[in-house]
């Protein structure tokens, strides 16, 4: 498999894992044990401070970037591997001061493994040749010298 389609793949199951994660974390809310429902339920409720106030537009920026990289990353542009990195690294600079989160384990395991997935696509996007030009990939070729 091309080096190329292996980054799309890994961008796709991203998306496809990631989402999955979101889906579950809401639609097993509601099986957690009572404790921990009551919490997730008293801290919905409760106002947000100054700090979480603060990180939510950085957190949506990162977000739109997030989007914009993997479109592009998927389009193999080399701008978007940097762009990708950039709102990996802000996300996991900014998610402990969120505080204490509670999820299902189900929900969990997919966002971790969209989380490896994402190391692949770092992976992929810096250290192979995934994203070099269509013209670096297949060089035209040379004439041939006897036909001159």
């Amino acid at each position: 498999m091309k080096k190329s389609n292996m980054l799309r793949w890994c961008v796709a199951l991203e998306w496809v894992f990631g989402l999955s994660g979101v889906v579950a974390y809401f639609a097993l809310e509601s099986s957690l044990p009572q404790p921990l429902a009551a919490w997730l339920k008293a801290e919905a409720e409760r106002d947000m401070t100054t700090l979480e106030m603060a990180t939510v537009p950085v957190f949506l920026l990162f977000l739109v970037s997030y989007v914009v990289a993997t479109v592009g990353l998927f389009r193999l542009r080399r701008w978007a591997a940097w762009l990708y990195l950039i709102s990996c690294i802000g996300v996991v600079i900014l998610t402990p001061l969120t505080g204490p989160t509670v999820q299902h384990a189900l929900a969990q395991v997919l966002n971790d493994i969209a989380g490896m997935l994402s190391g692949m696509v770092i992976a992929l996007a810096f250290f192979t040749d995934s994203l070099k030009e269509k013209d670096e990939l297949n060089p035209p070729s040379l004439p041939d010298p006897q036909g001159i």
